[in-house]
């Protein structure tokens, strides 16, 4: 049997255990008897309009005629199949990580007019990841959007995958960035040990298909692809978007060796999308305060971690970053005492950079810092101009739950047009907002922060 509650004026219905204590609960909810009676008794006469055996013992003759209009109306061959299509309808499945954080999530998410409801089955899921085979999504588009499109660009969110969907967000609003893995399709489909990038690809090719039951089994996949070499993604729960978005790069910048010779077997050469757009060099040089003596060390990085300043601006924190800095290292003079300056040597075409916001008290407790601060929408690095592009922001007030969300350049959008169109990504639900409301908007919740630069110089 059924029983139904409101929870945020929607009415949501769930499958309960038919045990005595159910019973007399629906007993003393003339409401809820009255919701039960009134759509069995609707499920009865579009059973009965469509020709399905309402008795378990009568059985209907149809003519030839009756026949024919029968399989043009019946939508469903099942009984529950019917009553998933009715209850879509009116109901709405929350893809939330943490009920109790609904209240502070964006006002962007208030404005959101599509709705989802989602049935699952005991044996359609498996057993290691509960990755539904089966799944039936009806979803009710709005219409007070300007772009219907933006709509079917959200992804669902099963088993508290907030972070693997914001994070996948932002790594498909760098077009060039998924333009390079594209054009290389050839060879990936050549390389068996490439199907971490060819399960992006498959994200790519549906991203905006408005089948989510296509979308959830291609992210899914992705998921347990990324945890054969990072199996901390192989379990479910809230994970950091931070750790999930270096797992990805750093796993597709492995690949380049067997890339590169599979590529050679066809006269191609590969190249790597992770060095290409998004890998920078920096110059960090160690100097003894004692005796003077200098140290010169050159790293890759492909995203930089920014200590958070309450109340500065990104730039300013960025600047800080390269500024010389003390820290304790023991010379073989004996001082104890040493600076540090880094400094960019190459420039990517995305900077990817990491505010830390996440940080552990003296008794080892992770707390987050919800410090606002200033979120610049233009800045210098090394004379070069950057534009923000992407935003992944974490809602919470807790480093241990809470949930991600992701903001965008509109597809259609690029630097150069006069226009300010974005798009907030949370999970199956997308609407479209522009760059000044972001900005303003993640000024506590920002996390990850993506710059794209407007030139293309190679080397400072």
């Amino acid at each position: 049997m059924f029983h139904h509650r409101n929870k945020k004026k929607h009415i949501i219905c769930e499958k309960a255990d038919g045990d005595q204590d159910s019973h007399n609960n629906n007993n003393n909810n003339n409401n809820n008897n009255n919701w039960i009676n009134y759509w069995l008794q609707r499920l009865y006469n579009v059973l009965k309009d469509i020709g399905f055996p309402t008795s378990g013992t009568t059985q209907t003759r149809y003519s030839s005629q009756e026949k024919k209009q029968q399989k043009k109306t019946r939508k469903k061959k099942n009984f529950w199949g019917l009553f998933d299509c009715f209850m879509g309808i009116i109901q709405v499945h929350p893809d939330t990580d943490n009920d109790s954080q609904d209240q502070k999530r964006s006002p962007l998410l208030k404005e959101t007019k599509t709705q989802q409801y989602r049935s699952y089955r005991e044996e359609d899921t498996s057993s290691k990841h509960n990755v539904p085979t089966k799944f039936t999504t009806i979803q009710v588009q709005s219409t007070c959007m300007e772009h219907q499109n933006a709509t079917l660009l959200g992804f669902p969110n099963v088993n508290m995958i907030c972070y693997m969907n914001a994070s996948l967000q932002t790594l498909l609003t760098l077009k060039e960035f998924v333009e390079d893995i594209k054009s290389q399709e050839d060879v990936l489909a050549l390389c068996p040990e490439a199907q971490l990038m060819r399960c992006f690809l498959d994200i790519v090719k549906c991203h905006g298909s408005p089948d989510s039951r296509l979308k959830l089994e291609v992210v899914i996949r992705f998921k347990k692809v990324l945890s054969f070499q990072a199996p901390e993604f192989g379990y479910e729960g809230m994970k950091d978007a931070h750790e999930f978005l270096t797992a990805v790069l750093d796993q597709m910048k492995n690949l380049l060796p067997p890339l590169t010779k599979t590529a050679a077997t066809i006269g191609k050469r590969y190249r790597c999308p992770v060095q290409t757009h998004l890998e920078f060099k920096m110059r960090n040089t160690r100097m003894c305060k004692g005796c003077g003596v200098k140290s010169i060390r050159e790293e890759s990085f492909i995203m930089l971690s920014l200590d958070l300043i309450a109340g500065g601006s990104v730039q300013n924190m960025l600047n800080v970053h390269q500024k010389e800095r003390q820290l304790e290292f023991k010379c073989e003079c004996g001082g104890n005492t040493s600076v540090l300056q880094s400094r960019f040597l190459t420039l990517p075409k995305y900077l990817i950079l990491q505010l830390k916001r996440f940080t552990f008290t003296e008794n080892l407790v992770m707390v987050k810092l919800e410090d606002p601060i200033i979120l610049c929408r233009e800045m210098t690095v090394a004379g070069h101009q950057y534009s923000l592009v992407s935003v992944i922001s974490h809602v919470g007030s807790s480093a241990k739950t809470g949930h991600y969300v992701s903001d965008g350049l509109h597809p259609e959008q690029s630097l150069e047009d006069g226009n300010d169109r974005w798009l907030h990504f949370n999970d199956i639900y997308v609407m479209e907002t522009n760059g000044t409301v972001v900005s303003e908007m993640c000024t506590e919740e920002s996390y990850i922060l993506v710059y794209q630069r407007r030139e293309w110089p190679s080397l400072l």
